[in-house]
């Protein structure tokens, strides 16, 4: 591996970006494939339901912010369908927070498009070798993280208690949350994986996995529908740059605040 550093939220994830430049890729292609490792391996933090956004500068080219952020679904829905399926719990996390729960609460999901488009327009693997070690990861098993966990010590009942399969893949047989380093099976995820490793991203949009999760969605009250995850696009837009010492940082601009604040801090740092 040369001219790749990944940092990332787990080892697993880091041995996947470093793996996946070992194998030849660019620093996109080990991004990606690190991103897609924590989105399926660290439940409660993130999902393939997620959305996101990625900043990439290619040499010789202007930076670009690839928007694969959460779109609000109800295509072709009459107004009586909209607030159902979901209800408010309250989990006593950091200082307490107040969450909606239900298939009600789930809007369209944007990372795994956004992470395909970055792989497409700027990797150099083929996209079957990108989702590979995260297919590897959840086929085998993959163990439980300390983020996860300390999350979960709150979440695991009022947020995911309520679905069984969620609740059986993080609990004991005898009800007790699993413990940082246990094995979490997740073995639906693996096969949807696979799939998406083997007919790209548009099987997650337009699929046999689309099909299964908007019969999922009508069958318990919720509002994403096929017109939703077929017409989903992610948005390629300017980043904010900014000069900090011999350096220029580019990242995600608002109306987003998370760049804008890194960048507030780096100015800050810089005096």
């Amino acid at each position: 591996m040369q001219g790749v550093a990944v940092a990332s939220s787990t080892k697993l994830a880091a041995d996947a970006g470093a793996i996946i430049a070992d194998a030849g890729g660019n620093a996109v292609d080990a991004a990606v494939g690190a991103a897609l490792v924590s989105i399926t391996t660290e439940p409660a933090i993130c999902s393939l339901g997620a959305g996101g956004f990625l900043t990439i500068w290619p040499p010789d080219e202007d930076p670009v912010t690839i928007d694969g952020y959460i779109e609000m679904p109800g295509r072709g829905l009459p107004a009586d369908r909209f607030g159902g399926g979901r209800r408010d719990v309250h989990i006593e996390y950091g200082l307490g927070v107040d969450l909606t729960v239900g298939h009600g609460s789930v809007g369209t999901p944007g990372a795994l498009a956004a992470l395909s488009l970055a792989s497409r327009k700027y990797g150099r693997l083929p996209w079957s070798e990108v989702v590979e070690p995260a297919y590897q990861d959840v086929k085998n098993g993959f163990a439980l993280s300390l983020a996860s966990y300390t999350y979960l010590v709150h979440a695991a009942g009022p947020v995911f208690g309520w679905n069984e399969p969620s609740y059986r893949a993080l609990h004991h047989a005898d009800g007790t949350l699993r413990k940082p380093g246990e094995t979490i099976w997740i073995e639906e995820l693996a096969h949807t994986l696979r799939r998406i490793a083997d007919y790209g991203s548009e099987e997650f949009y337009v699929g046999e996995t689309a099909r299964m999760i908007v019969a999922d969605m009508a069958a318990n009250g919720g509002i994403l529908t096929a017109d939703d995850l077929a017409t989903y696009q992610p948005i390629v837009r300017r980043p904010l740059v900014t000069g900090v010492e011999k350096w220029q940082v580019a990242t995600n601009p608002p109306p987003a605040l998370g760049g804008s604040t890194l960048t507030a801090m780096l100015l800050l740092m810089q005096n």
